[in-house]
């Protein structure tokens, strides 16, 4: 059991989710996990470190669009 809050503490999920980089259409995705500090989308781009984005994901009703930056990438 974790006794302090730990922001970067990753929670799985599964969502659908639309991830837009700075200068680039709008590209489909699925967030794999989320924590305080980020998350990991799963998709078929690549994208370059430190670019601006934005992402959205629908809860149920709702959809919640997120400012950020791409952290990193995998190969």
């Amino acid at each position: 059991m974790e006794s302090e809050f730990n922001p970067r503490y990753r929670h799985p999920v599964d969502l659908r989710a639309c991830l837009q980089a700075a200068g680039r259409i709008p590209i489909e995705g699925r967030v794999g996990n989320l924590s305080m500090a980020g998350a990991m989308i799963e998709h078929r781009y690549r994208l370059i470190p430190g670019q601006p984005c934005v992402l959205s994901v629908a809860l149920d009703i709702q959809e919640i669009c997120v400012e950020g930056r791409v952290v990193g990438a995998s190969p």
